[in-house]
């Protein structure tokens, strides 16, 4: 439309000052081109912008007035409009009035004679710097508002986790209380019938009245380690020495390792690791634990840790002992809060529970091989990125 009302103009028109004219009272600064893009007339506001001469914006002089970090690019497409395709470009021109670069859109379109042939070139430059800084600006701010977005996802998926979490040990802590103390109530109301009855012999009763009460504080000292456990989850990342973390686990347990004889063997090809070291910590305890208290009495027990690359992917912790092992029906409820399998021996249930959580968190993953009599094998997979 625009190319269409030149075309006419300059048709119509037996003097080119007319056309001039009209360049000269649009508020951008304006320039032509000869078909071969050799720039040949800027009206008053190029001249008054820039701070050039036509003897020096003349011909290629122009470019001169180009940012450098802009200057290639437009020249690349500048080709284009040599060649005959439409022109549309962002780059800066610097200010003479203060010497500031700003961007500019700059645009041409080509005026044709009646036989199709370009004769002439039109190009206006217009200041977009305001726009451009504001459409960055708003850039930045869609770009920090789709980081708290993501952190409030996260927090969001972290609170209805631990609420979950907090059900469960409501259930636990009423489930597991009420037992002993319907336990104590019981047995004070035998004490107090015998009393009534004459009946002096209560030692029984007194002792399963003491039974019941340790049976009351080893599940508030349960409860009490399962509440730690929920708030024990960091977020805090690091660079960190997996072997490092082994080895101090491994301390820790060096009475019980020594006693029983416990081989335990280190195969760690990938030590350093992006993680939370206290998470990495529960980690290893709890499952180097595990083996530990799960051993077969009737073997030496011996524990294999080892780290790998898997699949490009995942940094592979390994922990795999040959214990009492788990039956394949049961392997699915072990990282369920409060599942224990081998309950003749103690504990909460909540180690393996706490892993699979530190894991979700972190969108890597947990599995079990196992198998009755042979041992078992646990498989820790931790993002990677090469």
């Amino acid at each position: 439309m625009e190319s269409d009302l030149i075309n006419q103009l300059i048709l119509d028109s037996p003097n080119v000052n007319v056309f001039e004219l009209l360049l000269e009272s649009i508020p951008q600064m304006a320039w032509t081109a000869l078909p071969n893009g050799e720039r040949n007339y800027f009206n008053q506001r190029w001249y008054e912008y820039i701070g050039q001469e036509f003897g020096q914006a003349k011909g290629d002089g122009w470019k001169k007035t180009q940012h450098p970090d802009d200057l290639q690019s437009t020249t690349d497409a500048y080709k284009n409009l040599v060649c005959g395709m439409a022109y549309s470009n962002e780059h800066r021109f610097k200010r003479s009035s203060d010497g500031m670069w700003r961007w500019h859109l700059t645009r041409a379109i080509p005026i044709r004679n009646s036989r199709g042939a370009i004769i002439l070139w039109v190009g206006t430059c217009t200041d977009i710097h305001d726009l451009k800084s504001t459409l960055d600006k708003l850039d930045a701010t869609q770009n920090q508002l789709q980081v708290l977005n993501e952190d409030l996802y996260y927090k969001n998926d972290q609170l209805t986790r631990i609420n979950l979490d907090l059900d469960n040990f409501v259930y636990s802590a009423t489930h597991d209380l009420k037992a002993p103390i319907n336990n104590i109530k019981g047995i004070i109301e035998l004490i107090l019938c015998k009393i009534l009855n004459n009946n002096t012999d209560i030692i029984t009763e007194i002792n399963l009245m003491e039974k019941s009460i340790k049976r009351f504080d080893t599940v508030i000292s349960d409860l009490g380690e399962i509440g730690k456990s929920i708030q024990s989850i960091s977020n805090e990342v690091s660079k960190i020495s997996i072997r490092n973390i082994v080895e101090n686990v491994i301390e820790d347990f060096q009475s019980v390792i020594n006693q029983n004889q416990i081989v335990i063997n280190l195969n760690i090809e990938i030590d350093a690791i992006n993680f939370s070291k206290q998470n990495m910590r529960s980690i290893v305890y709890n499952l180097l634990s595990n083996a530990i208290k799960y051993r077969d009495p009737d073997r030496s027990l011996i524990i294999n840790v080892s780290t790998q690359i898997y699949n490009q992917k995942f940094i592979l912790l390994s922990i795999d002992d040959n214990g009492l092992g788990i039956s394949k029906n049961e392997i699915s409820k072990i990282f369920q809060m409060y599942e224990r399998v081998h309950t003749h021996l103690n504990g909460n249930g909540i180690g393996l529970a706490l892993i699979k959580r530190i894991m979700d968190n972190y969108n890597g993953e947990i599995v079990a091989e196992s198998e009755i009599g042979k041992g078992s094998t646990f498989k820790v997979f931790f993002p990677y990125k090469p």
